[in-house]
């Protein structure tokens, strides 16, 4: 499998889930340094979720920019992409923002 690199060195998969968020993510213009952290999960109702823990700089980021970042993930992932949310997570530094998007399997 070819691996891609982004700008800052960043080397990722593009055929998986979240070599292909850190790629739409760079096309929106977000910087998407290797640390991170990304995750993604089968929910029981069969619908993929790939989550980006620590996102609080897309979450206060415009709604211009928003908006095209979801442009991106439509581009990106193509039909499978079924949306996107903000959730507040508790950590022990406080709270942060995650962002989750939803795929269908």
């Amino acid at each position: 499998m070819a691996m891609m690199t982004l700008k800052d060195g960043t080397r990722f998969n593009p055929e998986s889930h979240i070599g292909k968020m850190r790629y739409a993510m760079a096309l929106a213009g977000y910087t998407v340094p290797g640390s991170w952290r990304f995750f993604t999960h089968v929910r029981k109702d069969g619908k993929r979720r790939v989550k980006l823990w620590l996102s609080d700089g897309v979450f206060e980021s415009g709604q211009k920019e928003q908006k095209f970042l979801d442009y991106c993930l439509k581009m990106v992932y193509g039909a499978r992409y079924k949306g996107g949310y903000f959730m507040k997570n508790p950590c022990p530094r406080g709270s942060v923002t995650s962002l989750c998007i939803i795929l269908e399997n």
